[in-house]
C-alpha cells in the first residue's frame, strides 16, 4: 500500500487484505455459478449483478438473501422485489446490509507513522438502498440502470494510527447495464457498477462483461470477466465461470470456479436449487482452494408472485 500525505509518499506493508464487503454480495445462484450471470441474470440477481437482465423474463418476484463470510464473520444481507411482469419497463427495489470484522496486520519500515506492526481489527457495516429499472429493445438488447445510495460505518480502535484510519463514507451512485441477444439462447451483457466513485475501498468502479449460452431452461453456462479499477494501482481482474443443471422441472444444480487477480485467490463454487411455480429455496458454497482460507455461504428464498 503507498500513501501520500503532506508531500511525504509512506509505504505499507499490509498482511491480509480485506475480503470484498460489500462486493461479495451476488445473489445465491451467482454464487454458486462461480460469482457470473452478468449476462443472464433475472430477477433478484439482475439488481445485484446487471439491472438490464430484469427484462429478460416476465416475473414478479420477492427474494429474501442471507450470506455468511467466515473469514470476517461477515453478514451480508439483500432483500428485494422484482416486477418485469404488468409492465414494459421492468422495475425492482431493494435493500442490502453488511456487517463484516476484519482484521489486518500493517508494519511501516519507515517508522514515520508507527513503529513495529500495529494490527487493525475494525467493524464494518454498510447499507444500502437501490432502484433498478430495465428496457427491452425488440427482444434483441436489453438496457438497465440501478440508482442507489450508499452510507458505510466504519469504527476502529482510538490507537489506530492517523494513516490508516476510515470513518466510512456516503453517497449516491448508480450501474449502467446492457445485455443483447444476437441469437437465441446467446446473451452477451456488460455492467459498469459505481460509476459514481464512492470515496470507499468496499465500492469500487468496475466493468464487468459476461458471455452466457442458455438450452431452454435446462441448462445454462457463462463466463464472466470483471476489472477492477480501483482495489489498486493497476487494473486488477478477476475470472469467472459456472454452470446451472436442472434435473427434471424442479432440482438445480450449480457449479463454477472463479479466480482474483487482486487477491491471488482461486475459488471453487456449488449449488442447489428447488424450484416450484410459486416458490424457490437455493443454497451457495464458494471455498477458497488457493491462495488463502475463506468460505462463504449463501442461502435465499424467493417467492413467485406472477
Amino acid at each position: 500500500m503507498v500513501v501520500k500525505r503532506a508531500g511525504l509518499v509512506l509505504v505499507l506493508l499490509v498482511v491480509g487484505l480485506p475480503a470484498a464487503a460489500a462486493q461479495d454480495l451476488l445473489g445465491t445462484r451467482s454464487v454458486g455459478m462461480g460469482g457470473t450471470l452478468r449476462a443472464a441474470p433475472t430477477g433478484e440477481t439482475a439488481v445485484l449483478l446487471n439491472p438490464a437482465g430484469m427484462s429478460l423474463t416476465r416475473a414478479y418476484v420477492i427474494n429474501a438473501l442471507y450470506q455468511y463470510r467466515a473469514s470476517d464473520a461477515g453478514s451480508l444481507v439483500n432483500v428485494s422485489i422484482v416486477d418485469s411482469a404488468t409492465k414494459k419497463i421492468a422495475a425492482g427495489l431493494y435493500y442490502s446490509y453488511v456487517h463484516a470484522s476484519p482484521s489486518r496486520t500493517f508494519y511501516d519500515p519507515t517508522g514515520l507513522r508507527f513503529s513495529g506492526v500495529f494490527d487493525l481489527e475494525e467493524t464494518i457495516q454498510a447499507h444500502e438502498v437501490g432502484l433498478s429499472l430495465s428496457y427491452p429493445l425488440a427482444n434483441l438488447i436489453h438496457l438497465g440502470v440501478t440508482n442507489k445510495y450508499i452510507n458505510v460505518k466504519v469504527e476502529q480502535p482510538e490507537d489506530t494510527p492517523e494513516v490508516v484510519q476510515d470513518d466510512g463514507d456516503a453517497g449516491y451512485t448508480m450501474d449502467i447495464g446492457l445485455i443483447v441477444t444476437p441469437l437465441p439462447g446467446l446473451n452477451l451483457g456488460v455492467v459498469y457498477s459505481n460509476a459514481i466513485p464512492v470515496e470507499h475501498p468496499y465500492y469500487t468502479r468496475q466493468l464487468g462483461m459476461g458471455l452466457a449460452y442458455s438450452m431452454g431452461t435446462s441448462f445454462l453456462a457463462e463466463f464472466d470477466a470483471v476489472l477492477d479499477f480501483d482495489r489498486s494501482e493497476d487494473v486488477k481482474a478477476s475470472y469467472h465461470g459456472g454452470a446451472e443443471l436442472f434435473l427434471g422441472s424442479s432440482f438445480a444444480l450449480r457449479g463454477g470456479v472463479m479466480h482474483d487477480t487482486y487477491r491471488k485467490a482461486t475459488f471453487a463454487t456449488g449449488g442447489l436449487g428447488l424450484v416450484t411455480r410459486k416458490l424457490a429455496l437455493d443454497f451457495g458454497l464458494r471455498q477458497m482452494v488457493d491462495g488463502g482460507a475463506e468460505t462463504l455461504l449463501a442461502f435465499s428464498v424467493r417467492l413467485f408472485l406472477q
